[in-house]
């Protein structure tokens, strides 16, 4: 069972007149002011360009849970993902990397954003291996699922998922590229490439192992014949895979902020409007189904996060690919991949009509 769909200015409607109160609220906060509303506006939209792929990636998990957690995941996992890994997060990297006091790294964060920005950029690498062959990871389970049924470009995705046949391949993929990347271009970084992107490996078979485990042990018939997460253990194994994956979209938002913004509380604003935003757009594909009526829009999504994933493991070679590209190259993929949907629900639609005249005749 999944939360009835309200239509789309139902679903939005919360999202809309929090970003209102928050923009009226930035305005009266001494030391932030009206000036910093456009920029937490700008923030929220690079956000949600940046993270479009996530939501529908996210959407073909959460339609398997419950109404309970699906407001669990809108509701807390929104607070997670605004607290901690907006705000939060950064703090930790530059704690751990900054050789830092944690409060002096605080300190840091709230009165000198400028350096604080810097030595969060300084631990680029680790952001970007870590995201990156985390990302990778995710876009290969769909590149080489060989028990796939719908191929939208089926000359790179049919050899693809043939090779998926391979057990584990794309953890050898994963693992191959980190060491030709550690060798060669993150050879002056080449520890922290490899510690970063093998605790990557490790965390995503940790979260894929516990929610594939407790999936198969928590499931429900929703009574009309498909199979849904019961608001249960496996329930919960779902929301941690989902909260984790959303972890690794929000790195290349957050490092991305500082270009737009030195202003912490600013970038955390900016960035949990779009995170709200982009959880909504998740639960909206969720309520219209548009995921089976669109076949080729996650085709669109796993590609646009391969593009990203390769963006942000070219940071190891100090080819810095600037957000806006990343976010273009999203929203043509995904934007494309609807346009083939619709094409191809119209020649279905054809085909239908071909065939019911032919019965009619016989």
């Amino acid at each position: 069972m999944t939360i009835q769909n309200q239509g789309l200015l139902g679903t939005f409607k919360w999202d809309l007149i929090i970003t209102a109160v928050t923009a009226l609220i930035v305005g009266f906060i001494p030391g932030l002011g009206w000036g910093q509303v456009p920029i937490v506006l700008i923030l929220a939209v690079l956000e949600w360009s940046l993270s479009f792929d996530n939501a529908i990636v996210n959407a073909k998990v959460l339609v398997k849970m419950s109404a309970f957690w699906q407001k669990i995941f809108m509701t807390f996992g929104l607070a997670f993902a605004v607290g901690f890994m907006r705000l939060l997060f950064p703090i930790l990297i530059v704690f751990a990397s900054a050789k830092l006091g944690f409060f002096d790294t605080i300190s840091l964060a709230l009165h000198d954003p400028v350096e604080y920005g810097r030595r969060l950029d300084a631990a680029g690498v680790i952001i970007s291996t870590f995201a990156g062959t985390y990302l990778l990871l995710i876009a290969s389970g769909f590149l080489f699922d060989n028990e796939r049924e719908d191929y939208w470009l089926k000359w790179i995705e049919a050899p693809l998922a043939k090779a998926g046949k391979w057990d584990n391949l794309k953890y050898l993929v994963a693992v191959g590229f980190l060491l030709v990347a550690g060798a060669t271009f993150g050879h002056t970084h080449m520890v922290s490439v490899l510690v970063a992107g093998m605790t990557a490996i490790a965390v995503y078979l940790a979260v894929e192992s516990f929610s594939n485990f407790f999936e198969a042990e928590d499931e429900e018939d929703d009574g009309n014949g498909k199979k849904v997460v019961h608001a249960g253990i496996g329930a919960f194994a779902q929301f941690v895979y989902l909260e984790v994956q959303d972890s690794a979209f929000s790195f290349d938002g957050v490092s991305g902020a500082f270009a737009i913004s030195s202003v912490v509380l600013v970038i955390a604003i900016g960035l949990g409007l779009g995170a709200m935003y982009v959880r909504t757009m998740t639960v909206h594909l969720v309520r219209t189904g548009h995921l089976r009526t669109f076949r080729y829009l996650e085709h669109g999504a796993y590609y646009a996060i391969t593009a990203l994933a390769v963006c942000l493991l070219l940071g190891i070679a100090d080819i810095d690919v600037p957000k806006y590209i990343t976010g273009v190259i999203g929203i043509v993929a995904i934007g494309t991949a609807l346009w083939s949907s619709i094409r191809a629900n119209k020649r279905d639609a054809i085909a239908g009509h071909v065939d019911e005249a032919l019965a009619e005749a016989v």
